[in-house]
């Protein structure tokens, strides 16, 4: 029978359930019901398959306290088991079993449960059995992953199901509730959605001494969880997966004098110097997110790391100066970056570089210096990244060693001149825009001009070893320059900066001294080009 709109949102869960012969809308825990308690037998006893038969190694303290309880008290806690194919198997009291074998125990009761077979049977047990036994946290979430693969089965049901009522139902989140993996494996071990992953990730990439440790509660599951990520992070397997600054690319640059929409290899000051000798004037807005001092990250084999703080903070001051050079009056240099700690501060040393303070200071000198230079300060967006970073040290937990722990980066944001273009008709560029999704409405200005954006950082397929997300230049852009308007990143990296222009309606240039990093973002907007031409 057809679903209608009307009746979809009046239906109750179990209505919609019904009417789709048992889909599963919403995951449930399922509950067996007890058919039986019986007396048992040493004769006839339950039987134990290799899938029920516990998945990892008895605790012998734990053993030898539970057989001392069964020889002075008896066998309090019955076995439990089902019937399934034909014959009665064990599913929860392996070890009591054995102590019953090994003493030759006459009496104890046997609890039957219904269950229609041995996948049904290993998720109760891992449900039902495990969830409450009084293991550490590390086990017990190692215990509840055993039942990600039916979890994962049911959300692909759940998502199919969504897909079928897509064209029946606006409001599907009204009646559909998607299946979260690890917050449902999360429940079952009592544990957040973090300790579950951490957990998958320690029994994935932890060698057995570092398991076994977590096991015993002797490391616990954050401390191993770091300590073998930045393990893994110092190989060159890891480095070549995850950051392709050192791949073997050759980049063919464009023809000499072309810039716009244009993907450039070469060290970002000479080639921003070529451009004014060229004659290019009209850069309208400028993002970018200049390598961190003491970072530490690989950016491939031209890059050369800055000795010292205030040899930092001249590149810097250089790279702006050179960047509103080329721009109109107007222009806006949106520069994404934050405080960096100092690596073992000396007595009488800040314990951060304040980079954020001192590139506002350094451009105030630029003024002073260049008759040329006139970039006034406009504010600071601070980018809310929803977390504190995975290698920012918590201290003491006392007053003893306080951390501030940094939970985002600041996006400094210049205007050379005066703050409105002095070469674009803001009338002229709306009426001509083709697509009004190029366009800034009133809900964006109102969202994007307030001082704290929270924005999760989310990873793509290129290998960058310090990508930020697209809606940060997404935002920047629509908020700060028109349709056809021309943007510049000197630093283009993978190239989000550049998609994100393209994809608003305005011209771009990307610059990178990494052949790289240049290939990865000609290969994002050449993907877009074809998605274009398909179309």
């Amino acid at each position: 029978m057809a679903v209608t709109k009307k009746k979809l949102k009046q239906a109750s869960l179990e209505e919609l359930q019904k009417e789709n012969h048992g889909e599963s809308i919403v995951i449930r825990q399922r509950e067996y019901p007890i058919i039986d308690i019986i007396d048992g037998d040493k004769e006839h006893l339950p039987t134990i398959v290799p899938e029920l038969a516990g998945n990892k190694p008895p605790d012998p303290r734990a053993y030898a306290v539970l057989e001392q309880r069964i020889l002075r008290d008896g066998v309090v806690e019955p076995l439990v088991a089902a019937y399934i194919g034909g014959q009665l198997v064990l599913l929860d009291g392996h070890m009591r079993l054995d102590i019953i074998i090994k003493h030759r125990i006459k009496q104890f009761k046997i609890v039957v449960v219904e269950l229609p077979s041995i996948e049904a049977a290993r998720w109760w047990t891992v449900e039902q059995t495990y969830s409450y036994r009084h293991l550490n946290q590390f086990v017990r979430t190692e215990f509840a992953l055993d039942a990600m693969p039916r979890y994962q089965e049911l959300a692909a049901e759940n998502r199919k199901l969504a897909g079928k009522y897509k064209g029946n139902i606006k409001k599907l989140k009204t009646v559909f509730k998607p299946i979260d993996c690890l917050e449902e494996i999360g429940k079952s071990a009592k544990a957040s959605k973090t300790i579950v992953s951490a957990v998958r990730y320690i029994l994935k990439n932890g060698r057995p001494d570092e398991i076994q440790q977590c096991r015993t509660g002797e490391t616990k599951i954050g401390t191993m969880h770091q300590r073998i990520q930045d393990r893994i992070r110092i190989t060159d397997e890891w480095k070549k997966k995850t950051n392709g600054a050192n791949d073997d690319v050759v980049f063919e640059n464009p023809k000499a004098g072309e810039y716009y929409n244009q993907v450039i290899q070469g060290d970002c000051l000479r080639v921003i110097k070529g451009m004014y000798l060229d004659g290019i004037n009209n850069i309208d807005l400028v993002i970018t997110s200049p390598p961190y001092f003491g970072a530490s990250k690989d950016y491939g084999p031209d890059h050369k790391d800055f000795s010292c703080y205030d040899e930092y903070l001249h590149f810097l001051a250089e790279f702006i100066y050179l960047c509103q050079r080329v721009g109109n009056d107007g222009m806006r240099i949106c520069i994404i970056i934050d405080a960096m700690n100092r690596q073992n501060p000396k007595d009488g040393e800040d314990y951060k570089y304040p980079v954020t303070h001192d590139l506002v200071r350094i451009v105030h000198e630029l003024n002073a210096k260049n008759s040329d230079c006139d970039l006034r300060y406009l504010g600071e967006f601070h980018w809310y990244k929803n977390h504190s970073g995975g290698k920012n040290t918590l201290g003491s937990f006392s007053p003893m060693k306080p951390v501030i722990r940094n939970d985002g980066e600041s996006i400094l944001v210049w205007i050379k001149g005066q703050k409105e273009f002095q070469n674009i008709d803001e009338k002229l560029a709306v009426a001509t825009c083709e697509n009004p999704d190029h366009l800034l409405t009133k809900q964006e200005y109102m969202e994007y001009t307030l001082g704290t954006w929270s924005i999760q950082p989310n990873a793509d397929k290129y290998r960058h070893p310090a990508k930020f997300p697209a809606e940060i230049p997404h935002r920047l852009i629509k908020l700060l320059s028109f349709p056809g308007q021309v943007v510049l990143d000197p630093m283009c990296g993978s190239g989000v900066t550049l998609k994100a222009a393209r994809d608003l309606g305005r011209k771009f240039i990307g610059i990178d001294q990494n052949a790289s990093f240049c290939q990865m973002s000609k290969d994002r907007l050449d993907g877009i080009r074809r998605k274009e031409e398909a179309a």
